[in-house]
Parts: C-alpha cells; structure tokens; sequence
C-alpha cells in the first residue's frame, strides 16, 4: 500500500512510501533522492538522528543510480527496475564513498557536467531546479548547490541563458565557451569503460583469490578484470600498467602483502581522480602504511567473504559515480 510520508534522505515531505512488512524493507519514490529501498531499522535509526553528516551523501548516491536506472529503462523499452539499496552492510561503504571530495571544485565539476548532459540546444541551455537536482552534485542543500553555481559563473563557465546573474531556485543554465572546454578536460580524464584494473601480490597463494575471488565477481558484476600479469604484451611492464589504469572504469587494489607496486598503482589512480576499491585480508591491516590505512577497507578472510563485500561495494558506490 503506498503512503505519503517524509524522506527520511532529505526530509521532503508528501513522497510517496511502501511497506514490505514481511522483509523489513521500505520503497520511497522522492523527487530528489529517486527511488530507493532501506531497512525499517535503518530508517529509524536515521529518523533518530544517526548518520545526519551523511544523509546528502545517500541522497546523491540514490539520485543518481536512479537516474541510471531510468536512462537503461528507455534503452530496454522496459518498465522493470531496481530500486538502490540502502541498508546495514552497505550504508558505511556509501558513506565513505565521497569522502575525498571535499573541495567545492569537485561539485563544482560535478555541476558543469550535469549541464552538459542534459544541454540540448547550445543556446538555450538547461533549467535545473535546485530545490530537487542539489543531490546530483552532492550538495547539503539547494543554497549550497546553487553556490557551485556562483563559483562556476565567477570563473567564466556559466552563464544565465536569460541574460544577467545567476538567480533563483530554477535557473536557466547556459555554458560559456570556458566551460564547454572544461567539461572537455573532465570528460577525458574519466573513461567510461567496463574494464577494471586489479593490482595484487603475485603470490602464488593469491592465485585462488583472483581466480575464486576478484576475476569472478568483477565478471558477474559485468566487468572485465585486468591483472597485468596475465596480460600478453611486448611493452615494459611498467608503461603497460599506466596505460591499463588509464583505460579502466576504476581500480580494485589489494593490499595483502603491502606489495610497493599496488600502493604506487592505487596512488596513480588517485591522480587521475578514478575510483579505488582497497581491499586488504584481515591479517594484513595493521601492516599496512598509515596513509592508506585511513582509507575504508574491504577487509576479508576467505574468497566468500571477499565476493560478498566486493559486490556490496561495486553495487553500492561504484555504480552511482560512474
């Protein structure tokens, strides 16, 4: 039975909520966050408070693998979905997904891109509507998005398409030439591929961890894993791997071994601002450097549990970036 409700990402009133009361489950239809599942007992633990410096992330995360989702429904002439799935096991891995994105220029890039997007006539540009679309760019709020917008205007990237200053909660949007040569750069530096760069130990003991592990989970998730040793190249080594990491969606590292090669690799993905997965066997956590302990790893014990976390992990916050 639908009811209206409160997002319990966003705390918009009157959206429409179903409950699944023999799963635990709720599905909110919100026009920021889209549609999405969460437990009840994830829901009542945020509506108490929890999680309050996250919510926007989660809203963004939910907005935009909607948003997927309904671009692959027009593709696949299909009215079938599936809602994004927040709950116990994946919500501290959403959470930590934008944790290196605190710079406005990055939402500020994230901004520009949205426009470019859904720019159909160059002159006209696009209305977006800050009250619902602030979640596309990660935003607190609708003020703080449309101060991504004033960053970009000042800097010569947008422009009203009504003449004037940017203004108002549903601004019309234009993009300036500087700005369709930023998008340009953006666009370069973030390849849209399947393919996944794996760096690990090449350990013999590791052989049953990317051949039960990593290569068949990446592969049901619909990727192509790369290890550069079982690649067949005439190349050094070390030119090869550059150009494999450049060429993938994002990068899964392994830090079991604290081998020298996957911290420079991870590093170098950084650098090219694609998504690193760090995952790590338990044993081996506390051996690790402290400048990439910080960071929110897959900590596994057996290819099982590896597959398990992997998945929630791809699915919960790779998807909804890419």
């Amino acid at each position: 039975m639908v009811r209206k409700t409160v997002c319990p990402l966003c705390s918009l009133g009157a959206v429409d909520m179903q409950n699944d009361i023999s799963h635990g489950i709720r599905l909110y239809e919100c026009p920021r966050c889209g549609r999405f599942e969460i437990s009840n007992s994830l829901t009542h633990r945020i509506e108490q408070g929890e999680y309050s410096e996250g919510r926007h992330i989660l809203s963004g995360l939910s907005r935009r693998a909607w948003e997927q989702e309904e671009q692959r429904m027009k593709r696949e002439s299909t009215s079938s979905w599936k809602p994004y799935r927040i709950d116990e096991i994946t919500i501290q891995d959403q959470l930590a997904s934008l944790a290196f994105s605190r710079n406005p220029m990055d939402r500020m890039n994230m901004l520009l891109l949205l426009v470019q997007e859904r720019t159909v006539d160059f002159r006209e540009g696009v209305s977006l509507d800050f009250e619902t679309d602030y979640p596309l760019v990660f935003a607190r709020n609708a003020p703080e998005s449309f101060y991504f917008a004033q960053i970009a205007e000042k800097m010569g990237f947008l422009e009203s398409s009504k003449g004037g200053p940017i203004q108002g909660s549903f601004s019309p949007l234009r993009l300036m030439a500087p700005g369709w040569e930023r998008v340009d750069i953006l666009r370069r530096s973030v390849v849209q591929s399947n393919k996944v760069f794996v760096a690990m130990w090449f350990d013999d003991n590791m052989t049953p961890v990317w051949e039960g592990g990593f290569k068949p989970e990446l592969l049901a998730l619909g990727y192509d894993p790369v290890r550069i040793d079982f690649q067949e190249h005439i190349d050094r080594t070390d030119d090869r791997i550059l150009a494999e990491i450049r060429t993938s969606g994002f990068v899964v590292a392994d830090f079991t071994g604290a081998r020298s090669g996957v911290y420079f690799e991870a590093g170098f993905a950084m650098g090219l601002g694609k998504p690193v997965v760090w995952t790590c066997r338990r044993d081996w956590i506390e051996k690790l450097h402290f400048d990439t302990r910080q960071f929110n790893h897959i900590l596994w014990g057996d290819v099982t549990e590896l597959r398990e976390k992997l998945r929630n992990r791809v699915n919960g916050v790779i998807r909804p970036l890419l």
